[in-house]
């Protein structure tokens, strides 16, 4: 940088300095999940890192904010959440001379579930498939179902998928699953279960043709089903 003066009778003088910008520091923050990038199941253990900031007056401190009220001093961190919701987490960084920069990431955390997939409808015949799954940022032990408050089946695993003779008439089907720390999360739904039709002793249930047929000629139509999956039988004919 030149600066040049000049006096009332015209004479000049000139002086020159030289002066070095520093550039601002860029924050580089890195938010990632043991499960996914940016969202899982509660508790979700998140790692931060503002390492990758740069500066041409060097990095002289950072710090970590998970946006829950816990912040960090230091370039890396990692933070559980315990609770559901969706968190700003902010990396600012401070140069040698002073400058700040941040840089921020989302996380979103979803509470842990129950999800029953079967009974699809308000109505079943028995007997009644229940099918379910749980979700939860701590491995699944085991799941049980209750017909009105009974418990009827049990598995260690984090889904399940069984048939139930439950009465005719109303009743609540509730599924818990427990996590290896003995945490209980639950789902529920209300369902009318109608009369089953005429099952054989092999376990097939025969729709049609119904007894009153006479036709020397029609087509079967049934269903064979057990505790482990439902497999549907190819139509006959018979002469």
């Amino acid at each position: 940088m030149t600066a040049t003066v000049t006096d009332n009778i015209g004479a000049t003088a000139s002086a020159t300095a030289t002066v070095i910008a520093n550039a601002a520091p860029v924050a580089g923050l890195n938010a990632s999940l043991s499960a996914t990038p940016t969202s899982g199941y509660a508790p979700v253990t998140v790692s931060a890192s503002t390492a990758g900031s740069t500066s041409g007056a060097g990095i002289a401190s950072s710090t970590i904010n998970f946006g829950d009220g816990t912040v960090v001093a230091g370039s890396t961190a990692t933070h559980a959440y315990k609770n559901a919701g969706t968190y700003t987490v902010t990396g600012t960084v401070t140069d040698g001379s002073g400058a700040t920069a941040s840089k921020t990431a989302t996380i979103s955390v979803k509470a842990p579930v129950v999800t029953i997939t079967k009974p699809t409808g308000t109505s079943s015949a028995s007997p009644v498939e229940v099918a379910a799954s749980a979700f939860s940022g701590i491995p699944i032990d085991g799941m049980w179902v209750y017909v009105d408050n009974k418990a009827v089946y049990n598995m260690q695993s984090s889904s399940l998928d069984t048939f139930l003779n439950i009465s005719v008439g109303k009743h609540t089907i509730m599924v818990k699953a427990w996590d290896i720390n003995g945490v209980i999360t639950k789902a529920s739904k209300t369902i009318t279960v109608t009369a089953p039709t005429t099952t054989t002793p092999n376990g097939v249930v025969i729709n049609s043709p119904t007894a009153s047929n006479t036709a020397r000629s029609f087509n079967i139509n049934a269903v064979a089903t057990d505790s482990r999956s439902p497999a549907a039988l190819r139509r006959c004919f018979l002469q």
